[in-house]
């Protein structure tokens, strides 16, 4: 069951340690000052797997380049407040406090893809491997699955982590969207600072935009 998320690495060591990338979150939800460093480039579009997922970012956000991962097979970014991550006052900036997480991976050949399988994975997700594989701190005991959904071959789920948070400012619960493009999974986040009040209905709205706005842009997907 839900062999296209265990198979294709989303449980492997790496993701069973706290993150790496949660020490850079506050960087990108804005803990510095716009204009306190020297500016950087804004990046507004990622392409992993050799150009097949490309990643646009949401308005307001960019990718931060001291978190991005790609050697080809797999990669990760993670999105931010654009004034912040390059330090430029006079670009645009979100109304939400969030950031977002894009993890890509290849399927392995005999692998189902995430829409085969997307009739299970509200069960796998409710598993101790489930949680085990939604928790930011690495330790899916304290992980409990508020809600899902399966739209149009993504699968979302809403959790929340009880105790002390992966990093100090950000909330205890996200949403989470796992979807197909061409031969590789994509998993996406939207994550809030524990300041901020962003309602579970709009970090999904934010979560849904970023979903179809790869899919519109790989190549992969649309050759599919």
């Amino acid at each position: 069951m839900a062999r296209s998320l265990s198979m294709a690495g989303h449980r492997d060591g790496r993701h069973r340690r706290a993150p790496w990338w949660v020490a850079m979150a506050l960087v990108a939800l804005g803990a510095c000052t716009p204009g306190s460093s020297p500016p950087v480039p804004a990046i507004y579009k990622l392409a992993f797997a050799d150009g097949a997922v490309v990643v646009p970012t949401p308005w307001g956000y960019c990718a931060d380049p001291d978190a991005i991962r790609n050697d080809g097979a797999s990669g990760f970014a993670l999105l931010g407040n654009c004034a912040t991550i390059t330090g430029r006052v006079f670009v645009p900036q979100p109304a939400d406090r969030v950031v977002l997480t894009v993890a890509v991976r290849a399927r392995r050949p005999g692998v189902p893809t995430i829409a085969e399988e997307i009739d299970t994975l509200d069960a796998f997700f409710t598993s101790s491997a489930g949680r085990r594989a939604l928790a930011l701190s690495g330790d899916g005991s304290g992980v409990e699955v508020i809600e899902t959904r399966a739209e149009d071959g993504i699968f979302y789920v809403l959790a929340r982590e009880a105790g002390r948070p992966p990093a100090s400012g950000l909330a205890d619960r996200w949403w989470r969207a796992y979807f197909d493009v061409g031969n590789h999974i994509v998993s996406i986040a939207v994550i809030a600072t524990e300041a901020e009040d962003v309602a579970d209905t709009r970090a999904l709205t934010i979560l849904k935009g970023l979903a179809l706005r790869i899919r519109k842009a790989s190549p992969a997907h649309s050759a599919g």
